[in-house]
């Protein structure tokens, strides 16, 4: 996260909700699919999309 904060872009990789929760994006996959874009806003989790499969 303080890497995040001083404008690195991380990427991660993981089956870990609990790590996934900490990203301010997520894009989620399903059967190697793109299912959902996700940002975080200072209200909470927020779906920019969903792409259609």
């Amino acid at each position: 996260e303080g890497l995040n904060d001083q404008g690195v872009t991380l990427i991660v990789v993981t089956h870990d909700g609990s790590l996934g929760a900490r990203a301010r994006r997520q894009l989620l996959m399903a059967d190697g699919a793109l299912e959902h874009d996700r940002w975080r806003s200072p209200l909470g989790l927020t779906d920019v999309c969903v792409l259609p499969t």
